[in-house]
């Protein structure tokens, strides 16, 4: 999070596993943002599902893209 392009940047992590636990605490550290995906993990957001992560990266790409016309 000191390198480019991730500096001044806050980071943001999605998991759906125990195996995610670590990337949970690194983006915490930093102070991003956790999503826990399904009901295996608990992050600081819930989505149900890896259609409603496509769909939710889906928008945000839509507001970026709007953002720059």
């Amino acid at each position: 999070m000191k390198e480019s392009p991730f500096n001044g940047r806050r980071p943001v992590f999605a998991g759906d596993d125990r195996t995610d636990q670590d990337g949970f605490g690194m983006v915490a550290a930093h102070g991003g943002i956790s999503i826990g995906v399904g009901d295996r993990v608990q992050g600081q957001y819930y989505l149900p599902d890896v259609a409603a992560v496509r769909a939710w990266l889906q928008r945000i790409a839509a507001l970026h893209d709007s953002h720059r016309a």
